[in-house]
């Protein structure tokens, strides 16, 4: 597993490369919008230890209040179910579309996690990982190049490799594209949802028929949700030993408010990925000046926490 080897955390606060501080830039992998060792974030998961963590398979009141709460947020009541990556999410999700044994159109350069099923649309060039999802790449938004039939469109509405951003056109034209081949358009805003986006969920006005969120639903504590338009008659089993457990969705229930009013009131970008000739160099030298950084194929990505001051964000900005 590819690792910062050279980084010794000793806590949210003392991060140390090379004897030196270090700053994160990419809140935990964009799942800590408050930052790290928050006073606020601390007070909220020690409460939500002292109450029921989990009840295997019972559907507990801070899951019914959580799907309200995710529902407060959009235009549209969903119904929701629970897991514990995005990973996860993104495979429930298509799970819906599997028993229709069609081909699920994925744009390259994505990146829909690392579990076997999905596999195949984050890294294609790996033959021997056999998903039993058919995917179909397409280049961003080529809808040209689009099958002649098939049962789904899986897209990320903010690529994190690439930086690029669904347009308010290109949203309408994903529904209508989909509506018009009876095909389901499913976002995946485990990365740019909860407002990373810009959002609470960038794809709404697409109206796709599943949403998925992870990463910054409840901060420190993994849990990812996937919303759908209308309840599936496809026999899908929800349930793992932890989705929806209540430690989680009451730790959600309260950071949610949080980070929409810590994005209220930021006065920076919450991402951004720079253009590099070499990107993982430059990841490297960032390093080396105590700025811990994403990189892709495409450039260096920021994505700070919200509480971040506006003047140190600009500043380490400044350096990349």
């Amino acid at each position: 597993m590819t690792t910062y080897s050279d980084i010794e955390v000793i806590n949210g606060r003392d991060w140390y490369y090379n004897s030196n501080s270090v700053v994160d830039m990419i809140s935990g992998a964009y799942n800590q919008p408050l930052g790290h060792c928050n006073p606020l974030m601390v007070e909220i998961i020690t409460d939500a230890a002292n109450k029921v963590c989990n009840c295997y398979r019972l559907k507990s009141k801070s899951y019914d209040k959580l799907s309200e709460l995710l529902n407060y947020y959009l235009p549209i009541e969903r119904y929701w179910y629970y897991q514990t990556t995005g990973a996860e999410a993104v495979e429930k999700a298509l799970m819906c579309v599997l028993p229709r044994s069609g081909v699920i159109v994925v744009m390259k350069n994505c990146f829909h996690g690392k579990l076997l099923g999905i596999s195949n649309a984050t890294f294609p060039n790996i033959p021997h990982w056999r998903s039993p999802f058919r995917f179909h790449f397409i280049d961003w938004m080529d809808f040209e190049s689009l099958p002649a039939e098939f049962d789904a469109i899986l897209w990320e509405p903010i690529q994190g490799a690439t930086g690029y951003r669904t347009t308010d056109s290109e949203l309408k034209e994903l529904r209508t594209i989909c509506d018009n081949n009876n095909a389901w358009l499913i976002a995946d805003e485990v990365f740019c949802g909860i407002w990373r986006g810009g959002k609470f969920a960038y794809s709404v006005d697409a109206n796709p028929d599943i949403l998925i969120l992870g990463k910054g639903l409840a901060g420190h504590v993994p849990l990812s949700a996937i919303g759908l338009k209308t309840q599936t008659e496809i026999s899908v089993d929800w349930y793992t030993t932890n989705a929806g457990n209540d430690f989680a969705c009451n730790v959600a229930l309260n950071h949610i408010p949080q980070v929409e009013h810590a994005y209220a009131n930021s006065r920076h970008p919450v991402f951004t990925l720079i253009p590099k000739p070499n990107p993982r160099d430059a990841h490297s030298k960032l390093l080396d000046k105590g700025i811990v950084t994403g990189y892709s194929n495409f450039g260096i990505r920021l994505a700070p926490c919200f509480t971040m001051p506006e003047d140190a964000y600009y500043e380490i900005a400044g350096l990349s």
